[in-house]
């Protein structure tokens, strides 16, 4: 079922056949623009398709992400559907539960 709801998703936002997101497990990606000095790069998470107890991000996106934060950007917008500082019980989804992902995201 996911892998079908995540095909509706490229095919909807018309996703080129041979982007990475078409073989890989999650919809997770980034893109970069401007110049050597006024670098921007903006990190789209997926933090549904890996979630579970342990983590809300699983170990390859972790990975990947690790990978972006080498690559060269003078300004970086992580965008992320959990809120990541939360210290209330009650909000809901966040990416301080559980508590790895606390550690790691920050």
């Amino acid at each position: 079922m996911k892998a079908v709801a995540k095909d509706y998703f490229l095919d909807f936002f018309d996703v080129p056949m041979d982007d990475a997101r078409r073989t890989r497990e999650g919809v997770y990606t980034s893109y970069s623009f401007g110049p050597h000095g006024k670098r921007l790069q903006i990190i789209l998470l997926d933090g549904r398709w890996f979630k579970s107890g342990e983590s809300y991000l699983g170990d390859e996106q972790w990975a990947w992400l690790a990978e972006e934060f080498a690559k060269p950007a003078d300004l970086r917008i992580l965008v992320n559907g959990y809120q990541v500082r939360c210290h209330c019980p009650r909000a809901g989804a966040s990416a301080t539960q559980p508590p790895h992902n606390r550690h790691t995201t920050l």
